[in-house]
């Protein structure tokens, strides 16, 4: 859900995985128990063609071919570069037989550092085990979250950030606000 063009801390997005029913996925064919799964969902930017999606398919026979929107057929379970909107994932099986499920890949229209990107580093980066305590890397200002955008992207992109070990993480909904953020030019808004 978006309101007032801020991002909510859980936006509405499938990113769960789905146990596919005849009301998300026509099943063709067969006995019914090939399936999609969404493992990841991130949205897109307006105008970007920026979304990506990462599929499992369950069920059924191996080896699976997947299309997303009526493309070609192939191995491959991550579809990126999507904009914004209905895509629909067809899974088909070693007998020839199809599963599909649409996603829906959500318009971000903006991100706030304020509101969306201070607060998760607040409560995930500047904590004992990380930034801040004797680390010369604090992220307590625009500033210094600015001057690290870079860094910060690849690593929170990564799961390195924070450190696993630190037992502190970050949703994927909030990495994915971090990059659009700073894909939107990272300004303090």
């Amino acid at each position: 859900m978006l309101i007032k063009h801020k991002r909510l801390p859980f936006l509405f997005f499938f990113f769960f995985s789905l146990a596919c029913t005849k009301e998300d996925t026509d099943v063709i064919g067969c006995n019914g128990s090939l399936r999609i799964e969404i493992v990841e969902n991130f949205d897109a930017i307006p105008g970007e063609a920026i979304g990506k999606l990462v599929v499992q398919a369950t069920g059924g026979s191996q080896p699976y071919a997947l299309s997303i929107d009526g493309g070609a057929m192939g191995a491959g379970t991550s579809f990126s570069n999507l904009v914004a909107g209905n895509h629909t994932v067809m899974v088909k099986d070693n007998n020839d037989c199809a599963s599909e499920v649409t996603v829906v890949i959500v318009e971000q229209l903006s991100v706030s550092y304020g509101a969306n990107i201070a607060p998760v580093l607040k409560t995930s980066c500047n904590v004992p085990s990380c930034h801040c305590s004797g680390n010369p890397y604090c992220f307590e200002t625009f500033d210094q979250v600015s001057a690290a955008q870079v860094g910060i992207q690849a690593r929170t992109s990564a799961g390195a950030m924070p450190p696993p070990a630190s037992g502190v993480t970050i949703n994927p909904a909030d990495v994915q606000a971090i990059s659009n953020w700073i894909y939107q030019g990272a300004t303090d808004n």
